[in-house]
């Protein structure tokens, strides 16, 4: 429940009014600094800090930072970190330049399992009438590497955006392991439940049983 209270908190944190909470941010330099901040939006071009809960807001560049560590009011610790990704843009799988934030679930014999929950609008069709739904991503890394590959997405209205999700799994191992490493059959077998809250995990823990490299 606690892995699952990671996902549901990073959805209403950003969907809902944010907060500044206890955060250390660690910049490109190998300096940081204590104070407190609002989580972070996948692509958050700045970090709004405080060095008071309630003092002067100050935004520094997400460019100039590395991770940001945030503990909020019941002491559950969150990592957010900048890196590189793998996914799809207009139809189309690419690795884009900049480096976006990824929170980190869980690290595991040297692979990542990160997410990031993002917001769409519908409109409903009266007149200035909309309905937010946020879809939350899982991505998979390497320990040593730069780089995180999209895994698949859940949207948050309690259905899956992607009917080809077992696709999507398969394309992310062929990137990760440029094709030298053949999952197929382990993926086949996994049986999603999105309600449990382990499907993120349980194609975790094959990259872990693999011994791919």
């Amino acid at each position: 429940m606690k892995k699952l209270f990671l996902i549901t908190l990073l959805l209403t944190s950003i969907l809902s009014k944010a907060e500044f909470i206890t955060a250390t941010l660690y910049f490109n330099d190998g300096s940081k600094k204590t104070g407190f901040a609002e989580l972070v939006e996948i692509e958050a071009k700045n970090v709004k800090f405080r060095t008071e809960i309630k003092g002067k807001t100050e935004k520094i560049p997400s460019t100039d930072l590395s991770k940001i560590e945030f503990t909020d009011k019941n002491d559950n610790k969150y990592l957010s970190i900048r890196i590189k990704i793998w996914g799809m843009a207009f139809l189309k799988y690419k690795y884009f330049e900049d480096k976006v934030w990824l929170y980190q679930i869980q690290e595991k014999q040297g692979y990542r399992l990160l997410t990031s929950v993002q917001q769409t609008r519908f409109a409903t069709g009266a007149k200035n009438s909309y309905t937010d739904f946020g879809a939350t991503f899982f991505y998979y890394a390497k320990k040593n590497e730069d780089i995180a590959y999209h895994g698949f997405l859940q949207s948050a209205a309690g259905v899956a955006i992607h009917a080809s999700r077992v696709k999507e799994i398969k394309l992310m191992v062929n990137e990760m392991f440029k094709g030298k490493c053949i999952l197929d059959q382990e993926i086949d077998k996994i049986k999603f439940d999105r309600k449990s809250g382990e499907d993120p995990f349980k194609v975790l823990e094959i990259l872990v049983k693999s011994k791919c490299k």
